[in-house]
């Protein structure tokens, strides 16, 4: 006889006192807060929902009256019972962005706060990584936290629910530094905190460049709305180190797309020197003959000395600047 017991025979059997449970599904949270300013920030402020975050934070939170200079209209400003501290809550509606970030910053600033609270509805890991480095460098006991507020449903009803996913001064895990290679250079070097500063840079700028994810790569490229045509920045640590901007075309017309601008050779440059210092280089490969481009690099960089990367990240913002004016209308682009 077989000892298998058939699952369907052990079940239990539903009866009529089983409840019914409903559907729970993730809305979008312009359904409740159709604007940041008017609405979003207002639901933030009262008493009950202010207390929840408060208390999942740790914080005993009262609402202050606003203040001029707060650059972000979602934001409140409160201050902690407990500590006495001033704190920022940054509203976002959506998913975390860039401006949202710079605008917490600057009102942090403005305000004189000792704790910064973004709340949105989901935060990226870039952003992530953003406040925990934040917690890292900051003094006077200031701190970053990131609570993610979304919105679900059941049948007819809604509900917020929260998640704390950066707690205060909670800290971004250290990144090792790489081993120098044997001539003692950091030739290895992991170029993210570089691009951080340029990142900064460019953001805080009028380039309008979209600035990708930072990667421990040494080249960093931007979008161009082009497949055939890549802009780039690019940093070389170690004895041979030097920092380049380039306009790289690859493709089976990338020789013609190069050839086409070579005629425009001397009011390309003419124009890039409105913006930066540096001579173009037009590098029409050989070994390749899907491959060319125009490039504008310093060398030695004497990388290994921080002090020096202020100086090429503003470098690289105006080469890059020029590059995109003085190539991205003769190569039907944005100029």
């Amino acid at each position: 006889m077989s000892s298998t017991v058939d699952a369907r025979s052990s079940a239990p059997s539903a009866s009529a006192s089983t409840p019914q449970l409903g559907r729970l599904e993730r809305v979008d949270p312009r359904l409740a807060w159709a604007e940041e300013a008017r609405d979003f920030a207002p639901w933030l402020a009262s008493g009950e929902n202010l207390n929840y975050l408060a208390e999942t934070l740790g914080l005993d939170l009262e609402p202050l009256e606003p203040e001029d200079g707060a650059r972000c209209r979602a934001a409140v400003l409160c201050r902690d019972r407990r500590s006495g501290a001033r704190v920022l809550v940054q509203g976002q509606v959506e998913g975390t962005d860039d401006s949202h970030l710079g605008e917490m910053l600057v009102d942090a600033a403005a305000l004189q706060v000792g704790r910064v609270v973004w709340v949105a509805e989901s935060f990226s890991e870039q952003h992530l990584t953003t406040l925990r480095w934040l917690n890292s460098v900051a003094a006077n006991g200031l701190t970053f936290a990131g609570v993610e507020v979304q919105l679900w449903r059941i049948e007819d009803s809604m509900a917020p629910r929260w998640n704390v996913i950066v707690r205060p001064g909670e800290r971004q895990a250290a990144v090792p530094t790489p081993a120098p290679a044997a001539d003692g250079t950091p030739n290895r070097q992991d170029p993210r905190p570089f691009w951080a500063l340029l990142k900064v840079h460019l953001e805080q700028g009028r380039t309008g460049l979209v600035v990708p994810e930072l990667r421990p790569e040494p080249v960093l490229r931007f979008p161009t709305g082009r497949d055939d045509i890549r802009l780039e920045a690019g940093v070389l640590f170690g004895s041979h180190d030097r920092v380049w901007a380039a306009v790289r075309f690859h493709g089976a017309d990338a020789r013609k797309a190069f050839e086409q601008l070579m005629l425009q050779k001397d009011e390309a440059q003419a124009d890039f020197e409105n913006h930066a210092e540096g001579d173009l280089v037009w590098d029409e490969s050989s070994r390749d003959e899907q491959a060319a481009a125009v490039f504008v690099h310093r060398r030695p960089a004497n990388l290994d000395d921080r002090a020096t990367w202020e100086g090429h990240a503003a470098w690289l913002e105006q080469v890059l600047m020029g590059l995109k004016v003085a190539l991205g209308a003769r190569l039907g682009g944005q100029g």
